[in-house]
């Protein structure tokens, strides 16, 4: 008799909003923050990640801390990243994927106006 066990993944989503047109080196600070793997929090020694779908121009994942990062160049919108997360502790892949999302909102700059008005004129 054979009995395979294979362990939990538990991928969660997360959520973060950042303003567009200035670098956010962390937009999420670690994508695993919330996850688990095989009951135990989710770290860069017991999984791996990688995107799936949804980085928008100017974003990136560094899988060693989990962080997602936008640059200046990220326009503003709404980015949904799928991403997957495996257990590295077994030799046979163990992988589940969840959702993320950021929010790249514009910012207005108001400008200063100047310029002469002569007085009592409409």
């Amino acid at each position: 008799m054979v009995i395979t066990v294979t362990g939990a993944i538990a991928p969660n989503p997360e959520s973060a909003t950042v303003p567009a047109g200035i670098a956010a080196p962390t937009a999420l600070a670690n994508i695993r923050s919330n996850d688990f793997v095989n009951g135990i929090a989710a770290t860069a020694a017991n999984s791996d990640v990688s995107i799936v779908s949804g980085l928008g121009a100017g974003m990136a994942l560094t899988p060693a801390t989990g962080a997602i990062s936008t640059s200046a160049a990220t326009p503003p919108g709404v980015y949904t990243i799928v991403y997957q997360l495996c257990d590295k502790t077994t030799p046979t892949p163990n992988c589940a994927t969840a959702t993320d999302t950021i929010t790249v909102i514009a910012v207005i700059k108001p400008v200063a106006a100047t310029g002469a008005a002569v007085a009592g004129t409409p």
